[in-house]
């Protein structure tokens, strides 16, 4: 439908035109062309030269107004989709595709003789509790603010990103603006180290940095590794710090790449083996069971610390593979122990995440011919978290088959007692940093009494982990603490040594262990 503006143009064309006419001696033309066509009645004359003469230029104005405006809509779209294709959706940042091609060209003019380029990636260190505590509104708002910090650091030639999450960067175009006191990323820390208000709130979120230079030899895809690295790093050294790469970092990816390799082999080898911690009941000193742990002897390279390749396994995925080798390994090593005896098993974040999750472990104990009442799977409080719901819906698949649950690391966490009143677990597990030091640290020993008590009063169990000294078993025998395991005891042991135990009842008396002295075990509850 023709618009109001354009009804307004047909009506002005007429006298216009008329007044053309005049002027022009068009009519005399019109009294020619009448003459020609003599057959025809003067109105349709008239009628067609009007069509002709005045509505069609007017209709092909119409059609180019037309055009001209569905042409700019076309661009301002254009426009749109290409915003939207190179900046970030929420905070208004460049977004990863930006930075990758703004890398690759800085790189590339740095070869030519141009400054080096430098990277910086930035992860907060506190936005996942208050975002999972206060809502994903909130923590938009505080993306938003950090947004707006992160691009008041920055200079003309210096690109602020959002690569996704909580996670941002900092393409600088040379090193100049790095150091010193007032160099960018020291400005960005600080910026990060004040409070987020939102609403009444005063939030305090904190970031770590990392920092790589690129030199010759390096391509985007290196130097962004290298900057995740040194971020990496700057998070285990305490968080709110700036970490630059450096040829030790570099030494030590060299070493990683090495061992990943290592490690895919030998989980196609099935070389890590279960070892198995005794728990046992503290009043009494008896067996109850056995924790299982995962360890790695390498031909080459020795004992593995399973920190060390079990953090490397979450990182690359590798994880959920060795875990459902040790499950079944262990189901096959003590189904002929004696029944009374059972096995804790450890489940990684995001094997509890897996979907297939309860079927897996139902296919292990078929295959393994292993009692599912034998078996407790122990989960830390940081794999259900997300979505609490979910994790009711699985530990209810789990003690449907007869499973145990515990609760792993109780005590750590920043939610506890609100997860522990919403989901059912069978038993909490004192995490080791309140009970190493529990005979000599009094507030400690209120938190485990505290611990102890809760968990009676919701008729739970109760395991407490990292017993090390009889000072500590004879106070936690004093709270009436039920179970208890750590060094004292036994260190992990592999298959063959539980066999032996075993074998000869469970009656040690002060035997030496590892070079520790070890406690009495009475024998199996």
């Amino acid at each position: 439908m023709p618009s109001k503006l354009e009804y307004l143009l047909l009506v002005a064309l007429f006298p216009a035109s008329w007044i053309l006419g005049a002027q022009f001696d068009l009519f005399e033309g019109l009294v020619d062309y009448i003459r020609l066509h003599e057959e025809m009645e003067l109105d349709e004359l008239i009628s067609a030269v009007l069509v002709l003469g005045l509505l069609l230029p007017a209709l092909l104005g119409i059609w180019n107004r037309r055009l001209r405006r569905h042409l700019r809509s076309r661009q301002l779209a254009e426009q749109r989709a290409q915003h939207i294709s190179r900046h970030d959706a929420l905070t208004g940042l460049y977004n990863r595709r930006v930075m990758n091609d703004a890398l690759r060209e800085r790189i590339a003019k740095a070869r030519r003789g141009g400054a080096a380029p430098a990277i910086l990636l930035m992860d907060l260190d506190r936005f996942k509790p208050v975002n999972d505590l206060r809502g994903h509104d909130v923590g938009d708002l505080i993306l938003r603010e950090v947004a707006r910090r992160v691009k008041a650091c920055c200079g003309e030639d210096e690109l602020p990103i959002r690569l996704g999450g909580d996670e941002f960067a900092i393409l600088a175009a040379g090193t100049e603006e790095l150091g010193g006191a007032g160099g960018l990323p020291r400005r960005i820390l600080a910026a990060m180290e004040r409070k987020f208000i939102i609403g009444d709130s005063e939030l305090s979120i904190g970031a770590s940095l990392g920092v790589a230079i690129w030199r010759e030899g390096l391509d985007a895809p290196l130097l962004l590794r290298h900057a995740d690295q040194a971020m990496y790093r700057a998070k285990k050294e305490g968080r709110g710090r700036i970490s630059y790469f450096d040829d030790a970092l570099g030494e030590r990816l060299r070493e990683l790449a090495e061992l990943e390799a290592e490690l895919t082999a030998a989980i196609e080898r099935e070389e890590i083996e279960p070892y198995f911690q005794p728990i046992v009941q503290i009043a009494d000193r008896k067996l109850v069971g056995f924790e299982v742990l995962a360890r790695w002897h390498h031909d080459r390279l020795g004992n593995v610390p399973p920190d060390r390749f079990i953090q490397l396994a979450e990182e690359t995925g590798q994880i959920a593979a060795i875990s459902w080798q040790i499950l079944r390994k262990a189901c096959i090593a003590a189904r002929d122990w004696d029944p009374s005896l059972t096995i804790a098993f450890n489940l990684s974040a995001k094997q509890f995440r897996d979907a297939d999750l309860s079927p897996r472990i139902e296919a292990i104990l078929r295959e393994t011919g292993f009692p599912a009442e034998r078996l407790e799977i122990e989960i830390t409080e940081t794999a259900i978290i997300d979505d609490i719901d979910r994790a009711h819906e699985v530990i209810d698949q789990l003690r449907w088959q007869g499973i145990q649950i515990s609760l792993d690391d109780f005590g750590t966490g920043f939610s506890s007692l609100a997860t522990l009143s919403r989901l059912p677990f069978d038993r909490l597990k004192i995490d080791s940093s309140f009970v190493t030091t529990v005979s000599q640290d009094r507030q400690k020993a209120k938190i485990v009494a505290g611990i102890i008590s809760l968990a009676g009063s919701l008729d739970l169990s109760v395991t407490a982990e990292g017993i090390e000294t009889e000072d500590t078993l004879e106070m936690l025998a004093g709270l009436q603490c039920p179970l208890g395991q750590g060094y004292l005891f036994d260190r992990p042991m592999p298959r063959d040594k539980v066999d032996d135990l075993l074998s000869h009842g469970v009656t040690w008396t002060g035997e030496m262990t590892h070079g520790t002295q070890r406690t009495v075990l009475s024998g199996i509850a």
